[in-house]
């Protein structure tokens, strides 16, 4: 399982590689591929060059970037602020495997991808899960726990 994300966040800031980083860069998301060997991605945006750097949390920092960012050219990268979220990660995990449970109990997952992010200023657990050619995607809110969206599409929709 993964382990904490603000302790692998602390982690980051102390690091070289966080130092180099461009002073106007800030957090915009974290991303985990849940499985065994499970680590957090923090991707930093940078506002004056419009892109991002990923700093992974293996057992060693290991940085990629600058990135192109995934978004429309208007559209606007907001500030994920660690210290405003209430559920942490195991307990959107267990909240939204819950709720799975009783909404789409006879689906088999095969993948989980999680991404903290904030979306029109609301930060969310933004979970999908790969199943059988199909993604589920939930998003809980990371501050008060509630299931916001749901919905389970074609991959090739989604």
């Amino acid at each position: 399982m993964a382990s904490d994300l603000k302790k692998e966040f602390e982690r980051i800031k102390t690091s070289k590689e966080f130092k180099q980083l461009n002073k106007n860069s800030y957090l915009s998301s974290c991303f985990l591929i849940d499985d065994k060997d499970a680590f957090w991605q923090f991707d930093f945006y940078n506002p004056d060059q419009d892109n991002i750097m990923i700093f992974i949390c293996k057992e060693k920092i290991e940085v990629k970037g600058p990135e192109n960012v995934l978004k429309e050219k208007s559209s606007i990268v907001e500030k994920l602020d660690l210290t405003k979220i209430k559920i942490n990660f195991d307990k959107a995990i267990k909240k939204i495997s819950e709720f799975k449970a009783k909404k789409y109990k006879n689906i088999n997952i095969d993948k989980t991808f999680v991404i903290l992010q904030t979306i029109d200023k609301k930060i969310l657990w933004n979970i999908s899960y790969l199943t059988q050619g199909k993604i589920l995607n939930i998003r809980l809110d990371a501050i008060s726990g509630k299931i916001l969206e749901h919905r389970l599409e074609q991959m090739i929709k989604f």
